[in-house]
């Protein structure tokens, strides 16, 4: 597993750490897309792109405001994180007219 918006890093030593291990939070890598211990903005970007296809955006958000009562720098930080490379991404978190569609590709 991959923690790819709130990483082990950030909360290290907090004593609510494990609150991280989300399925807003967590993927599956595939080694060939991604060597452990190299991150970056592609990957983020790539974590985020597959969370958002199978969590929602919505929830994401959602989960990261539940996080802000314990790690709530860490989370604010990644909130416009997300948001910024959401918009980036061509992603349009916001409902576009069909029923279920919380987000489109440009």
């Amino acid at each position: 597993m991959h923690e790819a918006l709130i990483t082990k890093g950030m909360v290290r030593g907090h004593k609510d750490n494990l609150m991280i291990n989300h399925a807003c939070n967590c993927v599956l890598i595939h080694p060939a897309c991604h060597k452990p211990g190299v991150g970056g903005e592609e990957i983020f970007r790539k974590c985020l792109k597959h969370l958002i296809a199978h969590e929602g955006l919505p929830n994401i958000l959602l989960w990261i405001r539940s996080m802000e009562k314990y790690f709530p720098n860490v989370a604010n930080d990644v909130k416009y994180r997300v948001a910024s490379a959401a918009i980036d991404i061509g992603l349009q978190p916001f409902p576009i007219g069909t029923r279920g569609a919380l987000w489109q590709e440009k």
